[in-house]
């Protein structure tokens, strides 16, 4: 489920210029939208100046963002981790 919810927010089933407005608002802002959409737009030419600057910073900052949980979220199950045997 997590994939295919993943792959409809990204717009890999109906691309998200199609979404209505006030889902297309949320979904962009999600780091879904930038995996496939931002891309598409920016290389058909849709998506340029300074509106492309800030689709590219929002996702540098969920790449950061995702990172970082990440990062925490390891830390916290290796705490967890029973070696057996040394």
């Amino acid at each position: 489920m997590a994939a295919v919810a993943g792959d409809f927010l990204a717009g890999g089933t109906i691309p998200i210029p199609f979404f209505p407005d006030n889902i297309r608002r949320v979904v962009e802002l999600l780091p879904f939208g930038s995996m496939q959409n931002v891309p598409l737009l920016i290389f058909s030419g849709t998506l340029y100046g300074a509106d492309m600057w800030r689709a590219l910073a929002l996702q540098v900052f969920w790449v950061v963002v995702l990172i970082l949980v990440g990062r925490i979220w390891i830390a916290r199950a290796i705490k967890r981790v029973v070696s057996q045997g040394g």
